[in-house]
């Protein structure tokens, strides 16, 4: 019965989205809220702002317009583009719960870090994100999950 139903290709294709929405979201959301926690620019508070109230967008409001948009360009029954929306899905949530991860990790790390010569990508890769990884395995187990209902 479970050949007739295929079943290894959905839980394969379940697992392909599941990754490359967790990598893409992991590549898009550490900088930017890198950024939002430690630099001060003009509109720096208005899109941390926007991002706040983008948490409270239920999926179902903007549900078929996204169906209608996706339809007119061919993206229905595409993996990589159900990737793509996922991801930016859980944007939101997760650069505002990342922001405040990245605020708490005092600033003598990264003085230190400049002080020895590192670059910004060094900087993010070498000392935030290790700083950060208790707390961001713990929340992007929680976003897998979710992602796998």
């Amino acid at each position: 019965m479970a050949e007739k139903a295929n079943i290894a290709a959905y839980f394969g294709n379940s697992i392909f989205v599941t990754v490359f929405s967790t990598v893409l979201l992991l590549l898009l959301v550490i900088p930017i809220s890198y950024v939002l926690a430690r630099y001060r620019f003009a509109g720096s508070k208005l899109i941390s702002a926007i991002y706040m109230a983008c948490i409270f967008l239920q999926a179902t409001y903007i549900m078929i317009p996204l169906f209608l948009e996706l339809q007119a360009v061919n993206g229905l029954n595409n993996l990589p583009v159900l990737c793509l929306v996922y991801a930016v899905m859980q944007f939101p949530f997760c650069i505002f719960t990342l922001q405040g991860f990245m605020s708490a990790v005092p600033r003598d790390y990264e003085e230190s870090a400049r002080i020895d010569g590192a670059t910004n990508i060094q900087l993010l890769s070498r000392v935030m994100v290790p700083l950060c990884k208790t707390r961001n395995c713990d929340h992007y187990d929680v976003k897998c999950h979710g992602l796998l209902e």
